[in-house]
């Protein structure tokens, strides 16, 4: 058995005190285990000095207590399993007023010897975890727990942590067998029945019974233990977690009651033939999970949307997103880009609603194209400032027509660019128009006038149609590549600066798929950005992020330098990595 304490002081207690409980309690240990899963290398089940059998206790996550890379996929060894999990454990955790905790832990724990799923390396352990702050520095307390009473001494910042842990080596499934832990403490069923097929809720604290010494509670006696004044705490609520295992006794008759191919020792519902174990559902009904989102239909309110286990604000298909972040959900604002505003109003998403109306004409400055000109409320053909009249009803306005009103000579004749051409009957006149016939020759200055206009509205107009639109929006540039090393077995966080963009009308709203602060898992992922502005316009880019193993970066940490990478071991490496410029930028855009 490991002993690990805070203070040298706790430490020589503990070692006398566990050696004479361990003597008092020899006769008393988990009686064994049973045969090696193929699947994923540990014992089937452990049985504990009273003969309960508990299994692995890996489905369902909310009542094992479990964590693996993807919650969403079903747990598979080694690609999407936990990295510890337990056969059993409970804990309880008791607040002072000052708001100070004493917090018990016990288990009989499974994981991997490194600390990272690797097959080859599974373990099994026994532990009791007792760690406690806001003490008198260097007093003197005692814990009482279902598995023992242990004398310990704060240390000089008030504080006392104590693990005693049977087993942890790789392949090593036997030590466990002889820890503090000797029976499985479960909900007490007088107060209430757990969930079927368990021995407790971890998510429910609740009492319990199964403790050797008949100690179903947590103590801790000391000076202020409990605040001023207050030497003992304690409470019988535990949070249980266990998955009953049904295990035949080999002695006794088989029968098969569903006739399913299960004897019904074995069955954990024998009157099922569809089912050797209750799951999320129960007995008698299918763990049918229509959605793939890893709750079954019985107790999932949307069953065929993956994205939500209930109806929410906005019901099944329809997500309960937020996205200007205004406290009501898109399903329900209709500016929902917009934090200050749920409805259009008179200026429309995006503007403040305002009744200012500079030029009096009745419409607000928000949707006047001529916020200064009462006689407008947009710049028509002629610009604010100026009325769009056509004198002569030619369909023109007159801002576009000559001084005298005509687009060129009276008769319709043409003049050239420079004036010399005009007069009715087509005679040619010199290049200031004064040469020609004697009844063309005025026509030829008329002529010259409008061809100036006709050259003169040409430019203009085609220096319009011309020019560059403003408002198109575009993205200047996209974020390199990523390869990062990866900081854990999960991945990497995924966090860059957003791109610059041009043009667009009003506030340009990114969304990144996936979202900034995802763990990244290991492999390569690709990121696409997407800028929307107020008009619905988008434009979006696409880069990579590759996020290494830490057993593949191993193979290139030489090449930090002589001894540039060398301290700290494996756990370092990332940092080591990051520190010898590793972590590199790759160019390549989409």
């Amino acid at each position: 058995m490991r002993i690990r304490t805070n203070s040298k002081t706790g430490q020589a207690t503990l070692a006398g005190l566990c050696i004479m409980f361990a003597a008092s309690a020899a006769n008393a240990q988990l009686a064994g285990f049973g045969p090696i899963d193929p699947e994923n290398g540990f014992p089937q089940w452990y049985e504990d000095s009273e003969g309960l059998t508990l299994q692995l206790c890996l489905s369902p996550a909310n009542l094992c207590e479990l964590e693996v890379p993807r919650p969403d996929k079903s747990v598979s060894f080694p690609e999407n399993f936990p990295a510890e999990f337990s056969y059993w454990s409970a804990s309880a955790v008791i607040e002072s007023v000052t708001g100070e905790r004493v917090r018990l832990d016990m288990a009989l724990a499974a994981g991997f010897a490194a600390g990272s799923v690797l097959p080859g390396d599974q373990a099994v352990y026994s532990e009791i975890r007792i760690r406690a702050n806001g003490l008198v520095p260097l007093a003197s307390y005692q814990a009482v727990t279902p598995f023992g009473t242990f004398d310990m001494v704060a240390d000089s910042i008030g504080e006392f942590r104590l693990e005693l842990i049977s087993g942890g080596g790789a392949g090593d499934f036997t030590s466990a067998l002889g820890g503090l832990v000797t029976t499985f403490l479960v909900w007490n069923p007088a107060e209430s029945l757990p969930p079927e097929g368990f021995v407790g809720d971890p998510t429910e604290p609740h009492t319990v019974i199964g403790s050797p010494s008949g100690n179903n509670f947590f103590r801790v006696n000391g000076l202020s233990v409990g605040g001023e004044g207050v030497g003992s705490v304690e409470t019988d609520l535990f949070a249980v977690s266990g998955k009953l295992a049904y295990v035949c006794d080999p002695q006794a008759p088989t029968t098969d009651t569903d006739e399913d191919g299960t004897p019904d020792c074995s069955d954990g519902c024998p009157e099922d033939p569809n089912k050797i174990e209750p799951g999320g559902c129960g007995c008698g009904v299918e763990d049918e999970d229509s959605d793939n989102d890893g709750v079954p239909d019985c107790i999932d309110l949307c069953p065929r949307d993956r994205d939500k286990f209930e109806p929410g604000i906005c019901g099944c298909g329809t997500s309960d997103a937020d996205t200007d972040g205004d406290g009501t959900v898109d399903c329900l604002d209709s500016c929902p880009r917009d934090a200050l505003k749920l409805e259009p109003g008179v200026c429309g998403c995006g503007t403040v609603d305002s009744s200012i109306d500079s030029d009096g004409d009745g419409v607000p400055d928000c949707t006047d194209g001529c916020p200064e000109d009462a006689g407008k409320s947009g710049p028509g053909s002629c610009g604010c400032g100026q009325l769009d009249t056509d004198s002569d009803g030619d369909g023109i306005p007159d801002c576009l027509e000559g001084s005298d009103g005509s687009g060129g000579s009276s008769d319709g004749s043409t003049g050239s660019s420079d004036g010399s051409t005009g007069s009715s009957d087509g005679s040619t006149g010199s290049s200031d128009g004064s040469a020609g016939s004697s009844d063309g020759s005025d026509n030829s200055g008329e002529g010259s006038d409008g061809s100036s206009d006709g050259s003169s509205d040409g430019s203009s107009d085609g220096s319009e149609d011309g020019s560059a639109d403003d408002s198109l929006l575009t993205m200047t540039s996209c974020p390199e590549d990523l390869v990062l090393p990866s900081l854990t077995s999960a991945g990497f966080p995924l966090d860059f600066e957003l791109p610059e963009v041009e043009g667009g009308l009003g506030v340009i709203e990114f969304e990144v798929d996936p979202p900034l602060g995802t763990v990244l898992p290991i492999g390569t992922t690709p990121v696409t950005i997407t800028g929307t502005d107020e008009a619905g316009e988008e434009v979006s880019c696409t880069f990579d992020v590759t996020v290494l193993s830490l057993d593949s970066l191993t193979s290139i940490l030489p090449e930090c330098g002589s001894g540039a990478c060398g301290v700290g071991g494996a756990g370092m490496m990332p940092l080591m990595l990051l520190s010898c410029g590793w972590l590199k930028r790759r160019n390549k855009r989409r």
